[in-house]
């Protein structure tokens, strides 16, 4: 495997700078549309960050199956892992860093979306009718725990992407992987948490447990 194929081709100028245009220019889409849906209807504050949400989560799906997916399988790259010492955990690095790109791009946008959202709510709606520390739980609800799920869906995507090449050889790994996406499901609909963190708690495990899974599946099952 060439440095290139480990970075994804990242060493492409070209390939960069078009990933990035393209990435600026539906953020910057998003934008305008959450902030647009939010001035309409500024009498329910809390704010809603529905399609910079979308663009993350199409991010990490694109990272994970068109980069990391097809390009290390394009190569016999899991050949190189066994032969070069201390390359499985230059290769994880790298993967991991790769698909959770966007997971940090989204915690810089949904905190500019709720600070531009918050700032136009207080200016535009008295103090009367103003709701108390709706904000500071919005911040939680759409900033935070967006960004716990979109981190255990980037790792556990990751470790599903990993494990289909060779299914047989990490069943459990593919079991896992699914039920990490699951648990993003469950843990918002289904438990019924009274406090932010226990629900913080339940998704912190859960990452864990998919990251030890990613772990084994590279340094054991390749």
């Amino acid at each position: 495997m060439t440095e290139r194929n480990l970075r994804n081709g990242w060493s492409d100028k070209k390939a960069r700078k078009h990933f990035f245009i393209l990435v600026t220019l539906f953020h910057a889409v998003a934008w305008m549309m959450d902030a647009n849906r939010f001035v309409g209807r500024l009498d329910v504050p809390g704010g809603n960050f529905l399609f910079g949400l979308f663009c993350a989560i199409v991010m990490v799906i694109y990272l994970a199956i068109m980069i990391v997916h097809r390009e290390s399988f394009q190569e016999n790259w899991y050949v190189t892992l066994r032969r070069i010492p201390d390359y499985r955990g230059k290769y994880l690095r790298v993967k991991l860093a790769t698909v959770l790109f966007p997971v940090g791009l989204y915690g810089v946008y949904g905190s500019l979306q709720w600070a531009f959202q918050r700032s136009m709510y207080y200016l535009r709606v008295s103090e009367a009718l103003r709701c108390g520390d709706v904000w500071r739980v919005a911040f939680a609800e759409e900033v935070l725990f967006p960004i716990a799920n979109l981190t255990l869906f980037a790792i556990s995507l990751l470790l599903l992407n990993l494990v289909l090449r060779n299914v047989k050889k990490d069943i459990t790994g593919g079991i896992a992987a699914i039920g990490g996406i699951g648990m993003m499901v469950v843990c918002k609909h289904v438990f019924g948490f009274t406090e932010c963190w226990q629900r913080v708690i339940v998704v912190s495990v859960v990452i864990g447990v998919e990251v030890l899974f990613l772990v084994r599946h590279v340094y054991r099952k390749l």
